[in-house]
C-alpha cells in the first residue's frame, strides 16, 4: 500500500494492525495466501505470470491450445500450506468482523 509509511508516522504505529487497534476498527481483512504458503524454495502460491504488467494483461493461458499446457503448468502444491500462523492470528484478533480472501 503506497499510503502505509504515510499512516504508520501519523500514528506513530510500527504497523497497520497498531492503525487498527488505535482506531478502534472492527472490520479486519485476514489474507491467508500472503502467509500460509511454505514452499521449500521460498517460491510464491501464484507466480502471476502475465504478458504485461498491468491488470487487464493477459495471463500464462491466454493462448493455450493443449491440455498439456494447463497439465505441465507449475500448480502450488497444497501439502505447503500452513495455517497455523493464520489460525493465530484469527484467535488473537480480538472481538472484530473477520473478512477473508484466498
Amino acid at each position: 500500500m503506497d499510503t502505509e509509511p504515510i499512516y504508520l508516522k501519523a500514528f506513530e504505529q510500527k504497523d497497520m494492525e497498531g492503525v487498527r487497534h488505535l482506531l478502534r476498527d472492527d472490520f479486519c481483512w485476514f489474507c491467508p495466501p500472503w502467509i500460509s504458503y511454505k514452499h521449500p524454495e521460498g517460491k510464491p502460491i501464484w507466480d502471476m505470470q502475465r504478458k504485461g504488467k498491468e491488470l487487464s494483461a493477459e495471463g500464462v493461458f491466454a493462448d493455450c491450445e493443449e491440455v498439456q499446457e494447463v497439465e505441465t503448468f507449475y500448480w502450488p502444491n497444497p501439502d505447503y500450506l500452513d495455517f497455523s500462523e493464520t489460525l493465530e492470528i484469527l484467535q488473537n484478533a480480538g472481538d472484530v468482523y473477520r473478512t477473508s480472501g484466498f
